[in-house]
């Protein structure tokens, strides 16, 4: 009769425990101080994460303080790219600062002891969304600045007045003021029913996730505040340096300030999509790595035996000067010789960059674990370069995709050729296939940035998307779906398009072969080239997924995963000199003239 007792006892106070709790969840107290989680780091890396931020933080202040002291001292450099360029270190300091030092402080406290107010983390959530928000504004502005010193110089300082750069000014920080105070509004409006920040510092996702109401809204603003900043950020460099391009190009500018342009638009664009924008945005965070993933990652690499090293770096360094020498030529003789400033060869030299990205993201981290035998890399370099490599493996396909229908107007449609293929349509060709690419991946990486890892050891040579999610503690179904689906589709349409386009000029050369044999020679050289980088790049990637089926011999397939970004770049120079008798001429023309030139250089003196 007790135990009969006692057992209803036990579940009486069970259910009413539970429907305590479940009422306890739906009660709104709205309350006023917050937990942080902050970085789970154990007691022996809190000291090294600790100095890590720190150190971080002093490198920012004093680079971008120096920078602004520096526009500000001198007055030749009171012009309107610099007094617009002030506006990223402003942005970048106000960032950092509202946000490393609380994080530097929370480091050095238990995570019990790490509370802030409900406004204080309003003010932080709303600083770090500015922050991103205004770099994305301020490099908009600049490039907007550049655009018309290039293309209109003679006007330039009548547009660019003082009054313009209040303007412009105005609008890279009004706008971002009146988007995230929107957004954060939206989250204001919520009843809280939770106290804990799962996140290291404040945002807005952080915070309406403390509501028990319907985010919905919040969600659907969130969304399209990204896509719209994104679109209009990411299109307005684009149309920007296209244009920088096409005038450099047109009106004779030097070289070297058409690689500068590009460059300087590479280097604005890669890091802000894919850290600030791709990376951060999408999950309505901005600048830290998510909480629940480490800090450092050891690469497993490859198993080599002791004292081999130095050997190995060695063939790898030269392999790496192989590829920077000959995609280097090729790039410098189309960029030098005006007869080549065409659309066939201005892809190529889009090819060629693509090339040396995919080497570059892969070859200098190996040789470095080939001397030094320090496997490790922290979490923001594995992601770039998962993200360079398969940035570099999807730019390679929509690249040729557009070389293919390139070479289908040349041939098909030779007597509209140049009607077709304008410049600012051939620059458009080119940027849409590195956008494509870009974007296809951030999405890509976008899935698993808040997805916990349970191991630190990637069982590969490089980071990738699937070597990172291998490691994650929950099944990742969305990013396996997106993932193949994207492969899938994409492959699918650049072989459709490369085969439209070449069954289209083997029927042409056919056609117009039987009043003319040269045409079928001159179709024959100028789509050869193409094709073959095209077989060799698919055989590559053949070679890679065959490997795969052979996890015993780990070596080999890891062999075999980076040749995709080695023998390609290495291969492509050779086949472009050799197959294109154009590029082949200008190379031996630009070599013997250099060499004339030392002659002469050295009789003289």
């Amino acid at each position: 009769m007790y135990k009969r007792y006692a057992s209803h006892s036990a579940e009486l106070q069970y259910l009413l425990s539970s429907s305590s709790i479940s009422l306890m969840e739906n009660i709104t107290y709205n309350s006023f101080i917050l937990q942080v989680e902050g970085f789970k780091v154990t007691k022996e890396s809190t000291e090294y994460a600790f100095f890590l931020f720190f150190f971080s933080y002093i490198v920012i202040m004093i680079l971008n303080l120096g920078i602004l002291a520096i526009i500000f001292i001198d007055k030749s450099l009171h012009q309107p790219m610099y007094l617009l360029f002030c506006n990223l270190p402003v942005s970048d300091i106000v960032g950092c600062t509202h946000i490393l030092p609380r994080l530097l402080s929370d480091l050095l406290v238990p995570p019990s002891e790490r509370l802030i107010s409900y406004y204080e983390c309003v003010v932080q959530a709303f600083t770090s969304h500015m922050f991103g928000t205004t770099s994305h504004t301020v490099l908009m502005v600049m490039a907007f600045d550049r655009y018309v010193a290039i293309c209109n110089p003679l006007r330039y300082a009548d547009i660019m007045s003082h009054r313009m750069i209040i303007k412009l000014t105005a609008f890279a920080w009004g706008v971002p003021f009146i988007w995230v105070a929107v957004l954060l509004g939206l989250t204001i409006r919520l009843n809280r029913c939770r106290t804990l920040i799962e996140n290291p510092y404040c945002d807005n996702a952080s915070l309406f996730k403390l509501s028990c109401e319907s985010s919905a809204i919040n969600n659907i603003y969130g969304l399209a505040f990204t896509v719209v900043l994104l679109t209009s950020s990411i299109g307005s460099m684009v149309l920007t340096y296209g244009s920088l391009t096409s005038c450099c190009m047109l009106w004779r500018y030097s070289c070297v300030s058409v690689l500068s342009l590009m460059t300087c638009c590479c280097m604005f664009i890669c890091p802000l999509v894919s850290n600030r924008a791709l990376l951060s945005w999408m999950n309505n965070q901005t600048m830290l790595a998510p909480l629940k993933q480490p800090i450092v990652f050891e690469i497993e690499g490859f198993d080599f035996p002791p004292g081999s090293g130095p050997f190995l770096f060695l063939v790898a360094l030269l392999v790496y000067m192989l590829v920077l020498l000959g995609n280097g030529v090729v790039v410098c003789v189309i960029v030098l010789d005006r007869k080549l400033h065409r659309p066939m060869f201005v892809m190529i030299c889009h090819l060629v960059v693509c090339d040396l990205l995919g080497a570059t993201a892969v070859l200098p981290r190996l040789m470095m674990d080939f001397l030094t035998g320090q496997k490790k890399i922290v979490y923001p370099a594995a992601i770039t370069q998962a993200f360079c490599i398969h940035v570099y493996g999807v730019a390679m396909q929509t690249i040729l995709g557009a070389m293919a229908y390139d070479r289908y107007v040349a041939v098909c449609e030779s007597l509209r050729y140049h009607t077709i293929m304008t410049s600012s349509r051939m620059h458009v060709c080119c940027a849409l296939a590195w956008l494509v690419a870009i974007v296809l991946i951030g999405v890509l990486f976008s899935f698993h940035l808040n997805v916990p890892l349970c191991s630190q050891t990637i069982q590969h040579v490089y980071c990738s998307n699937r070597g990172i999610l291998n490691l994650a503690c929950i099944p990742t179904p969305d990013n396996n779906v997106y993932g193949l689906s994207m492969t899938w589709s994409l492959t699918t349409a650049v072989f459709v398009i490369i085969a439209f386009s070449y069954i289209k000029i083997l029927a042409a050369a056919v056609k117009q072969g039987r009043m003319d044999s040269s045409v079928r020679s001159k179709a024959f050289h100028t789509c050869s080239s193409h094709l073959v980088v095209y077989i060799l790049y698919q055989i590559a990637s053949m070679i890679v997924i065959v490997s795969l089926r052979f996890p015993a011999a780990k070596n080999m397939w890891k062999l075999c995963s980076i040749m995709i970004t080695i023998f390609p770049p290495a291969v492509n120079p050779i086949i472009y000199g050799l197959v294109s008798k154009e590029l082949r001429t200008s190379i031996l023309q630009n070599l013997f003239g250099w060499v004339k030139k030392k002659r002469i250089g050295f009789r003289a003196s």
